[in-house]
Formats: structure tokens, C-alpha cells, sequence
């Protein structure tokens, strides 16, 4: 028997444990929204990271569906470096790979969500993007913390919800992955990982939460023997009256078609033409570091004037100067730059650049502006053509953010992510599409330099021969940061012999063949001089040889 004393002192222990109990219940439910709170762990935990290198934690549990949460803070941002600094929880996470909610903060706070797929094999683990990229809504400050909160779910066919909420506010992502979809059991963890270049820092985990199931599949039914009837006596039956002959249904006459009502041609929508600018404007001084947010697309400060429908450049030597335009830029004429602009497309999709000189080869520049379709769709790509300069450009949202059709091209000091991507794209006939940061079809004289390229499905460049067009000639690929793709660099055969010059490249970690950071056609093997892997710092100097 409990006294009053004793019961007192139980009471305020129950009550303690409720208050307990209510904490968890918050900190999951910050963490996770409605996820579940088992194993909770409110313990923070710091977590050193090193140049190029990669932290795993393991948060616990283990099955095939439920969810999982955590809540970081960084002490301070990443302040400097090509890939910022990566955090991924990670479900069904076992010897064979896992399902991955990442997060990418730059140097500006900014945050990219993404959806991947590990798989690991003969020790070399492969990330392959799964969907679109997004953005938080709001940047990441010192200090302030970042919620990832993951749930999966399903077999033949693996669903995957996750939501990643920065400073008050949330952005969600989902994905079905029906193309073998990991189906095994595993846990929850977490890991942060930094490239070589990103100087040391650490990561605070002030909160954790896991629960994880694996169903039992219901069992079959035992079906019941069905019993034998026991036959009635037989009584002899009068025989079957013969079926009247039915009477032929007479065929109707033919119904003439109707001839179609003409349609009337629409009136086209006249053109604006910009103001010709007798000199085009001097370049700024080119940027220093990778290529990120901060160093490409519109300069901060830069005010748009919307500008609704197509440009045509007809006149020479015309700038496009501070617009938005909700439409597609087309060059005719020689000379044009486009700068400090932005171009969206509209809302009717088209199988065109949006900005695009594939008609005329028109020489023209752009430089510091944004190209990206304001409504996504396969059929967008960036800039289309030839004879064109692209310098601190921010190229995202289109299948091909740069496309060349032939020579006297040159692309630097430029972003080129996030790439429109379908696992069923209605323009290849169902089949994935085929998305490349750089795509290179025809000409010669060509030079990518000190570009960042990510998040392509199919490769980060894809050099092709279109035999209608110009022959291949000189490609210089130097100093760029590349990863994404299959491979990562994919130099197909050609009927003309190629052998493209590849130096002083950084190759990234992401692709889904762990090593293939260049496939090539024997016959145009590459030119390879100082490329090197970001997470190891060694020597990247031999290619895969294409089947």
C-alpha cells in the first residue's frame, strides 16, 4: 500500500514522464510532421567533416516501410567550394544501397532537395537521381536549423515522400520508383559529406526520429474441398423442339462522311523587335570559384521589366538588356548580346531552344542571365545552336540546358543542373528521357571551361555526330566540375574520328556507374592531362572503353 507521501512522489514522477514524453512528441513532430516518433533520440550530436570526406550515423530501426526524421544545424556556412555540403537521411539502407532525401546547402544558403537512389557494389556506392531537383523557399542562416523528414513505402513499386523545412518553411517532394526498386529490408541514417575543396566544418544533430515496419503478408486462404452432389433420379426428357431459322438482318446503306469544315489560318502574333545597340557591351571581369547561385544567372540588384511573347533579333548587333521574357529569344541577325535578362518560355511548351539561332547560325553572347522554363516540360531545351557565346549562365528546368548544332561555341564560367526529366517522356515513346547538361552534335572549334555540371540523367556532356551537320573537330573540355549521368562524359562512336581534349576536370561523386567518368568508342579515345576524383583527390587518367 502507497502512503499520501508516496503517492505524491509517484504522481510528480508520472507527471515528469508525461512532460518527457510530450518534449519527444514535439521534437518528432517538428522533425516529421505526422511521422512516428519510435526510437526518438533528442541527444545532440556533432559530427566533424572533413575535406572530402563522408559521415555516416546510423539512427536505427529496420523494415521496408515507415518513416524517418532529423534536425541539423551548421555552425556556419560552407565558405567556399564546388559542391557545398551534402546531408542525406536514408532509408532501407543496407549492403546492397538505400533510398536517399538529400539536401545541398551553398555557400549563399541556399538549399536543393533531391530524391536518390544508392546502389552499392565491388565497394564503389552510386547515387542516380530519381525526379527533379527543388529549391527551399527560404535560405539556410548559421546557426538555424534544417528539418529532413522521410517516408517510403510500397514494393513493386517504391513510393517516397519527403519534406525538408527551412526557416518556417517547407518544401515536399515525391517519387514512384518502379524500375527495380530496392525492396529489402533495412534502416535509417543520416550522413554529411563535404568535397575537397570545402574547408573543414562541422554539423550539429539536435534531433532524430525513427519508425520502421516490415508488413507480414496476410495469409492465403485454405480453400474448402467442394463436396460431390449426389445425382437425382433421371427422367427421361421429350426432345428438343428445333431453333426457328433466324430471318437475315438487312445490311444498312452506307452513312456518306461529312467533309470537314476548313479551319481558318490564325493571324501571327507580330514580333517586337529591341532597339539596335550599335556596340554590344563590354564583358564584366570573369568570376572566381565554382559556379553556383552567387556567380550566375541575373546579378543581384538587376531589376526585370517583364517582356510578354517571342523576341526576334532581326537587326545587327541589337542587346537584350534587364527583361524577363515570357517567350523564346530567336537570333537572325549578328552581333546581338543578351544580358542581365531572364527567359522563362511560355506556357505552351516547344520543341525549340529557348534561346536559339538554329536557322540562321547568327553569331551572338550571352552572359550573366537565367534561362529556365517556367513551366517544365520534355519538349524545352536552354540554348540551341551555334556560333554562340554563354558566359555566367544559370541554365536549369530544360532537358538539354546547352545543345550544339556546330562550331565556334564556347561556354564558361557557367551552372548547368537540375534537367527536365521523365521516366515515361511521351516524346520518346515512354522510355526515360534523355537529358545532358551539354549535348554536342556537330562542329568544330569548341570549348567548355570552368562550368559546373550536375544533375543530368543521361551524362554531363554527350558528344554525338549529327551527319547532317558539320563534322566533329576540336572539343576542349578543361576545368570544369563535373558529375551526373550515367557516365558522366559519354563520347559515342562517330563516323569521323574524334578525340576530345579533357584537363584539369574535377569529377564530383554522383553518377550511377561509381567509376565511369568517361565512356568513349575506342576509336575516339580521349586526350586525358590532370583530371582528378573531388572525393579522393586522385588522378582521374583512364577512360571506360564503350562496348
Amino acid at each position: 500500500m502507497h502512503t499520501r507521501s508516496s503517492l505524491r512522489k509517484l504522481e510528480k514522477k508520472n507527471k515528469n514522464r508525461t512532460r518527457i514524453f510530450a518534449l519527444l512528441t514535439a521534437a518528432a513532430l517538428a522533425a516529421g510532421g505526422v511521422f512516428g516518433i519510435a526510437n526518438a533520440a533528442t541527444a545532440s550530436t556533432t559530427v566533424a567533416l572533413k575535406p572530402g570526406s563522408t559521415k555516416v550515423v546510423s539512427i536505427g530501426g529496420n523494415g521496408t516501410e515507415g518513416s524517418a526524421a532529423m534536425t541539423f544545424t551548421l555552425p556556419k556556412l560552407p565558405r567556399a567550394g564546388s559542391s557545398g555540403t551534402y546531408t542525406a537521411l536514408r532509408l532501407r539502407s543496407n549492403s546492397a544501397g538505400a533510398y536517399v532525401l538529400q539536401t545541398r546547402v551553398y555557400p549563399t544558403g541556399s538549399v536543393q532537395v533531391s530524391f536518390k537512389k544508392s546502389t552499392k557494389g565491388r565497394g564503389v556506392e552510386s547515387l542516380t537521381p530519381l525526379g527533379s531537383a527543388k529549391f527551399a523557399p527560404a535560405k539556410l542562416a548559421a546557426g538555424k536549423p534544417i528539418t529532413l523528414s522521410f517516408r517510403i513505402g510500397g514494393s513493386s513499386a517504391t513510393e517516397l515522400r519527403g519534406t525538408v523545412t527551412v526557416g518556417g518553411k517547407s518544401v515536399s517532394l515525391g517519387y514512384t520508383d518502379s524500375q527495380r526498386p530496392h525492396t529489402s529490408t533495412g534502416q535509417a541514417d543520416y550522413s554529411f559529406y563535404i568535397s575537397r575543396s570545402t574547408p573543414a566544418m562541422s554539423a550539429t544533430v539536435t534531433a532524430r526520429s525513427v519508425s520502421l515496419t516490415t508488413p507480414t503478408p496476410a495469409p492465403k486462404p485454405t480453400p474448402k474441398p467442394t463436396p460431390t452432389p449426389t445425382p437425382e433420379p433421371t427422367e427421361p426428357v421429350a426432345p428438343a423442339k428445333p431453333a426457328p431459322t433466324p430471318k437475315p438482318t438487312p445490311t444498312p446503306e452506307p452513312t456518306p462522311t461529312p467533309e470537314p469544315t476548313p479551319t481558318p489560318t490564325p493571324t501571327p502574333t507580330p514580333t517586337p523587335t529591341p532597339t539596335p545597340t550599335p556596340e554590344p557591351a563590354p564583358e564584366p571581369a570573369p568570376s572566381t570559384g565554382r559556379p553556383d547561385a552567387s556567380n550566375t544567372g541575373v546579378p543581384a540588384g538587376v531589376t526585370l521589366k517583364v517582356h510578354n511573347g517571342d523576341i526576334t533579333i532581326n537587326e545587327p548587333n541589337t542587346v537584350i538588356d534587364g527583361l524577363e521574357v515570357r517567350g523564346i529569344i530567336t537570333v537572325n541577325a549578328p552581333g546581338a548580346v543578351i544580358k542581365n535578362s531572364k527567359i522563362v518560355g511560355t506556357s505552351t511548351p516547344r520543341s525549340v531552344g529557348l534561346v536559339n539561332n538554329v536557322v540562321s547560325g547568327a553569331p551572338f553572347t550571352i552572359m550573366d542571365s537565367e534561362i529556365a522554363a517556367a513551366v517544365e516540360n520534355t519538349t524545352w531545351n536552354g540554348i540551341f545552336g551555334s556560333n554562340f557565346t554563354a558566359v555566367r549562365v544559370d541554365v536549369h528546368r530544360v532537358v538539354d540546358p546547352i545543345r550544339i548544332l556546330g562550331s565556334n561555341v564556347t561556354v564558361k564560367d557557367s551552372w548547368l543542373h537540375d534537367t527536365t526529366y521523365s521516366a515515361k517522356d511521351p516524346l520518346r515513346d515512354g522510355t526515360p528521357t534523355h537529358d545532358d547538361s551539354v549535348q554536342i552534335q556537330a562542329g568544330t572549334n569548341i570549348v567548355l571551361q570552368n562550368n559546373r555540371m550536375e544533375d543530368a540523367h543521361n551524362a554531363a556532356i554527350m558528344i554525338s555526330q549529327d551527319t547532317s551537320r558539320t563534322k566533329l573537330g576540336s572539343i576542349k573540355i578543361d576545368g570544369n566540375y563535373l558529375q551526373g549521368g550515367a557516365c558522366t562524359v559519354n563520347i559515342a562512336s562517330t563516323p569521323s574520328v574524334v578525340r576530345p581534349v579533357l584537363s584539369t576536370n574535377v569529377f564530383g561523386p554522383e553518377r550511377q556507374h561509381g567509376h565511369c567518368a568517361v565512356i568513349a568508342a575506342r576509336a575516339n579515345a580521349p586526350v586525358l592531362s590532370g583530371n582528378t576524383w573531388d572525393a579522393t583527390g586522385l588522378l582521374m587518367n583512364a577512360f571506360t572503353p564503350a562496348p
